[in-house]
């Protein structure tokens, strides 16, 4: 896994550079931890995905806007290329107004670990938008009922991961 900054042009450098940088760094050492490294082995052999198909997994420094004007959570290609984005500064600062800061950086955590699953099901799923979603929540549920010791702040996490 490797963190990628690139500043567009007209991009603020000075405070948004510390904020995704800790951002990144923060996501990178979530989706390091050992356990659960072992579960998306899991979720990987379970699915059939060999490790072959991918070829890396990029944390991406900045947001980026799709094509339809969303922004991109996370992104896979043909050649195995996995890409994580955070979300925007200001919707950040927005959540933590109304949550504490522990539950937006577990919120933080959970996007990203369910970014990564999502993704790695289209490995193998191809462009079966329904199908990724569906088993998504199902492994991130699985993921969090045998490793969370707070299931009722799961449950309110999870909401606001998969608000689709």
């Amino acid at each position: 896994m490797c963190i990628v900054a690139s500043i567009k042009k007209g991009q603020k450098k000075d405070v948004n550079v510390e904020f995704y940088g800790n951002y990144a760094n923060y996501v990178s050492n979530c989706l390091r931890k050992p356990i659960f490294q072992r579960f998306l082995k899991w979720v990987m052999k379970r699915e059939k995905i060999q490790k072959g198909k991918i070829r890396n997994v990029q944390i991406r420094m900045f947001p980026t806007i799709e094509e339809n004007g969303n922004f991109l959570i996370g992104k896979c290609n043909s050649k195995g290329e996995v890409f994580l984005y955070p979300k925007k500064i200001g919707a950040c600062k927005k959540k933590r107004q109304r949550i504490s800061s522990e539950c937006l950086l577990d919120h933080i955590q959970g996007r990203a670990m369910a970014s990564l699953i999502h993704e790695l099901l289209h490995l193998k799923y191809g462009s079966n938008e329904e199908k990724v979603k569906q088993l998504t929540k199902k492994y991130y549920s699985i993921f969090h009922s045998n490793n969370d010791s707070k299931p009722l702040e799961f449950k309110k996490h999870k909401k606001m991961i998969f608000n689709y």
